[in-house]
Protein backbone atom coordinates (compact mmCIF):
# COMPACT_ATOMS: atom_id res chain seq x y z
CA UNK A 1 0.00 0.00 0.00
CA UNK A 2 3.27 2.06 0.31
CA UNK A 3 2.71 5.17 -2.61
CA UNK A 4 6.02 3.62 -5.06
CA UNK A 5 5.63 5.89 -7.91
CA UNK A 6 3.95 9.07 -8.98
CA UNK A 7 2.54 9.75 -12.19
CA UNK A 8 4.51 13.28 -13.10
CA UNK A 9 3.11 13.24 -16.55
CA UNK A 10 -0.60 14.16 -14.72
CA UNK A 11 0.95 15.40 -11.41
CA UNK A 12 4.00 16.96 -9.91
CA UNK A 13 4.23 19.38 -6.94
CA UNK A 14 5.49 22.10 -8.60
CA UNK A 15 2.80 22.18 -11.68
CA UNK A 16 -0.72 24.23 -10.88
CA UNK A 17 -3.03 22.32 -8.97
CA UNK A 18 -4.19 19.27 -10.54
CA UNK A 19 -7.37 17.28 -9.76
CA UNK A 20 -7.80 13.80 -10.56
CA UNK A 21 -11.34 12.97 -12.02
CA UNK A 22 -13.25 10.72 -10.54
CA UNK A 23 -16.09 8.75 -12.82
CA UNK A 24 -18.68 9.46 -10.28
CA UNK A 25 -19.05 13.51 -9.00
CA UNK A 26 -18.66 14.53 -5.88
CA UNK A 27 -19.80 18.19 -4.37
CA UNK A 28 -16.98 19.47 -2.63
CA UNK A 29 -13.36 18.92 -2.62
CA UNK A 30 -10.41 19.83 -0.70
CA UNK A 31 -7.02 18.52 -2.26
CA UNK A 32 -4.03 20.10 -0.55
CA UNK A 33 -1.83 20.45 -3.34
CA UNK A 34 -0.97 24.65 -3.58
CA UNK A 35 -0.46 26.04 0.00
CA UNK A 36 2.92 26.71 0.57
CA UNK A 37 4.88 24.41 3.07
CA UNK A 38 3.89 25.58 6.69
CA UNK A 39 0.46 25.98 9.19
CA UNK A 40 -2.44 26.03 6.94
CA UNK A 41 -5.16 28.43 7.74
CA UNK A 42 -7.46 27.30 4.84
CA UNK A 43 -8.03 25.38 2.23
CA UNK A 44 -10.24 26.24 -0.66
CA UNK A 45 -13.04 24.02 -2.70
CA UNK A 46 -11.97 23.18 -5.82
CA UNK A 47 -15.51 23.17 -7.12
CA UNK A 48 -15.97 26.76 -5.34
CA UNK A 49 -18.44 27.84 -2.81
CA UNK A 50 -17.06 26.21 0.68
CA UNK A 51 -13.64 26.90 2.75
CA UNK A 52 -12.11 24.50 4.92
CA UNK A 53 -10.60 26.89 7.37
CA UNK A 54 -9.19 26.60 10.81
CA UNK A 55 -8.60 30.32 12.66
CA UNK A 56 -6.73 29.07 15.93
CA UNK A 57 -3.32 29.28 14.90
CA UNK A 58 -2.25 26.12 17.04
CA UNK A 59 -4.93 23.64 15.24
CA UNK A 60 -3.99 24.14 12.00
CA UNK A 61 -2.43 21.43 9.72
CA UNK A 62 1.18 21.59 8.42
CA UNK A 63 1.36 21.93 4.58
CA UNK A 64 4.43 19.37 3.38
CA UNK A 65 5.63 16.79 0.53
CA UNK A 66 5.23 13.25 2.20
CA UNK A 67 6.09 10.44 -0.23
CA UNK A 68 6.14 12.30 -3.07
CA UNK A 69 2.73 13.44 -3.01
CA UNK A 70 1.53 17.27 -1.43
CA UNK A 71 -0.32 16.63 1.96
CA UNK A 72 -1.73 18.34 5.32
CA UNK A 73 -0.23 16.65 8.02
CA UNK A 74 -2.89 16.55 11.13
CA UNK A 75 -0.81 16.04 14.44
CA UNK A 76 -3.62 13.93 16.29
CA UNK A 77 -3.97 16.52 19.20
CA UNK A 78 -5.92 18.93 17.77
CA UNK A 79 -5.88 20.47 14.23
CA UNK A 80 -8.90 20.55 12.15
CA UNK A 81 -10.68 21.96 9.66
CA UNK A 82 -14.08 23.13 9.28
CA UNK A 83 -16.49 23.66 6.44
CA UNK A 84 -18.70 26.19 6.84
CA UNK A 85 -21.19 23.81 4.99
CA UNK A 86 -24.26 22.45 6.82
CA UNK A 87 -25.38 18.79 6.55
CA UNK A 88 -28.24 18.77 9.05
CA UNK A 89 -31.01 19.04 6.51
CA UNK A 90 -29.12 16.62 4.26
CA UNK A 91 -30.28 12.69 4.19
CA UNK A 92 -27.67 10.79 2.23
CA UNK A 93 -24.08 12.14 1.14
CA UNK A 94 -20.61 9.90 0.51
CA UNK A 95 -17.38 11.00 1.71
CA UNK A 96 -13.96 9.83 0.00
CA UNK A 97 -10.35 10.50 1.40
CA UNK A 98 -6.96 9.86 0.57
CA UNK A 99 -4.59 9.31 3.85
CA UNK A 100 -1.85 7.95 5.24
CA UNK A 101 -1.93 7.70 9.32
CA UNK A 102 0.89 8.19 11.33
CA UNK A 103 -0.16 6.07 14.25
CA UNK A 104 -2.43 3.64 14.77
CA UNK A 105 -4.82 4.84 17.52
CA UNK A 106 -5.91 3.24 20.46
CA UNK A 107 -9.10 4.99 20.46
CA UNK A 108 -11.58 5.84 17.79
CA UNK A 109 -10.59 8.76 15.00
CA UNK A 110 -11.87 10.73 13.05
CA UNK A 111 -10.80 11.58 9.24
CA UNK A 112 -14.00 13.55 7.85
CA UNK A 113 -17.22 14.27 10.24
CA UNK A 114 -20.48 14.75 9.20
CA UNK A 115 -21.28 15.60 12.68
CA UNK A 116 -23.64 12.27 13.95
CA UNK A 117 -21.61 10.26 11.35
CA UNK A 118 -18.04 9.77 11.13
CA UNK A 119 -15.03 8.20 8.47
CA UNK A 120 -12.59 7.13 10.21
CA UNK A 121 -9.92 4.93 11.84
CA UNK A 122 -11.64 2.80 14.84
CA UNK A 123 -10.16 1.36 17.97
CA UNK A 124 -9.58 -2.05 16.40
CA UNK A 125 -7.04 -0.44 13.88
CA UNK A 126 -9.91 -0.46 11.19
CA UNK A 127 -11.26 2.37 8.54
CA UNK A 128 -15.51 2.57 8.74
CA UNK A 129 -18.03 4.49 8.99
CA UNK A 130 -18.59 5.58 12.97
CA UNK A 131 -22.17 6.20 14.21
CA UNK A 132 -22.82 7.35 17.52
CA UNK A 133 -23.18 4.87 21.02
CA UNK A 134 -20.81 2.70 19.91
CA UNK A 135 -22.23 1.67 16.19
CA UNK A 136 -19.67 0.84 13.60
CA UNK A 137 -19.51 -0.23 9.60
CA UNK A 138 -15.98 -1.70 9.27
CA UNK A 139 -13.75 -2.80 6.86
CA UNK A 140 -12.47 -6.29 7.55
CA UNK A 141 -8.63 -5.62 7.00
CA UNK A 142 -6.63 -3.67 9.65
CA UNK A 143 -4.52 -0.34 8.62
CA UNK A 144 -0.70 -0.11 8.88
CA UNK A 145 0.38 3.34 10.09
CA UNK A 146 2.92 4.81 7.44
CA UNK A 147 0.65 3.65 4.01
CA UNK A 148 -1.26 5.40 2.11
CA UNK A 149 -5.21 4.77 1.84
CA UNK A 150 -8.50 5.38 -0.44
CA UNK A 151 -11.20 5.29 2.31
CA UNK A 152 -14.91 5.91 0.77
CA UNK A 153 -17.96 6.16 3.34
CA UNK A 154 -21.84 6.80 2.57
CA UNK A 155 -24.78 7.08 4.74
CA UNK A 156 -28.11 7.37 4.08
CA UNK A 157 -30.00 8.73 7.16
CA UNK A 158 -33.93 8.78 8.87
CA UNK A 159 -35.52 10.68 10.79
CA UNK A 160 -35.46 8.08 14.08
CA UNK A 161 -31.42 8.33 14.70
CA UNK A 162 -31.19 5.31 12.22
CA UNK A 163 -28.75 5.44 9.24
CA UNK A 164 -27.53 2.57 6.39
CA UNK A 165 -24.25 2.83 5.68
CA UNK A 166 -21.63 1.55 3.07
CA UNK A 167 -18.11 1.42 3.07
CA UNK A 168 -15.11 0.86 0.62
CA UNK A 169 -11.29 0.89 0.39
CA UNK A 170 -7.65 0.39 -0.85
CA UNK A 171 -8.56 -2.33 1.67
CA UNK A 172 -11.69 -3.78 1.22
CA UNK A 173 -14.19 -3.89 -1.41
CA UNK A 174 -17.05 -2.37 -0.51
CA UNK A 175 -19.48 -3.87 2.31
CA UNK A 176 -22.82 -4.64 1.84
CA UNK A 177 -25.31 -1.79 3.63
CA UNK A 178 -25.68 -2.24 7.10
CA UNK A 179 -27.62 -0.36 10.06
CA UNK A 180 -25.95 2.46 12.74
CA UNK A 181 -27.09 4.99 15.09
CA UNK A 182 -26.35 8.51 13.91
CA UNK A 183 -26.34 11.80 15.76
CA UNK A 184 -27.32 15.60 14.83
CA UNK A 185 -25.51 15.99 11.49
CA UNK A 186 -23.97 19.18 11.00
CA UNK A 187 -20.96 20.99 9.52
CA UNK A 188 -18.03 18.96 7.82
CA UNK A 189 -14.95 18.75 9.99
CA UNK A 190 -11.38 17.40 8.51
CA UNK A 191 -9.30 15.37 10.78
CA UNK A 192 -11.44 15.02 14.15
CA UNK A 193 -13.56 16.38 16.67
CA UNK A 194 -13.24 16.26 20.69
CA UNK A 195 -10.78 14.15 21.35
CA UNK A 196 -10.71 11.89 18.45
CA UNK A 197 -8.35 14.15 16.30
CA UNK A 198 -6.36 11.85 13.54
CA UNK A 199 -2.74 11.29 13.38
CA UNK A 200 -1.35 11.69 9.73
CA UNK A 201 -1.40 13.30 6.22
CA UNK A 202 -4.39 13.65 4.27
CA UNK A 203 -4.10 14.54 0.60
CA UNK A 204 -7.72 14.67 -0.83
CA UNK A 205 -11.24 14.65 0.67
CA UNK A 206 -14.56 14.96 -0.67
CA UNK A 207 -17.73 14.95 -0.21
CA UNK A 208 -20.91 14.01 -2.73
CA UNK A 209 -24.25 15.69 -1.03
CA UNK A 210 -27.69 13.83 -1.62
CA UNK A 211 -26.65 10.55 -2.61
CA UNK A 212 -25.01 7.32 -1.02
CA UNK A 213 -22.87 5.76 -3.96
CA UNK A 214 -23.86 2.71 -5.02
CA UNK A 215 -20.86 -0.52 -4.28
CA UNK A 216 -19.41 -0.10 -8.03
CA UNK A 217 -19.06 3.78 -8.00
CA UNK A 218 -17.20 3.66 -4.12
CA UNK A 219 -15.29 0.74 -5.89
CA UNK A 220 -14.47 2.86 -9.07
CA UNK A 221 -13.86 6.35 -7.26
CA UNK A 222 -11.49 4.30 -5.11
CA UNK A 223 -9.59 2.71 -8.01
CA UNK A 224 -9.71 6.34 -9.63
CA UNK A 225 -8.11 7.73 -7.36
CA UNK A 226 -5.62 4.81 -6.22
CA UNK A 227 -4.80 4.96 -9.61
CA UNK A 228 -3.92 8.66 -9.79
CA UNK A 229 -1.76 8.44 -7.03
CA UNK A 230 0.10 5.53 -7.27
CA UNK A 231 -1.69 3.87 -4.33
Amino acid sequence: MLVTEIPTSSFHADLPLYVPQVPYPVTHRWVADTPPDGSVASLADVYGGVVASQATGANQPVAGTYDGLRGLDFDGVNDQLTTDDNLSAVTSFTLYAVIKPSVIPVANRIILGAGGVYMGITNAAKLGLIGSAGTFLLGASSVVAGSWYVAALGATVGSAGAAVGRFASSLDLAATNSSLTYGALGSLTIAGASTAYFDGVIRDVSIAIGTMHSEAQMNANVAALEAEYGI
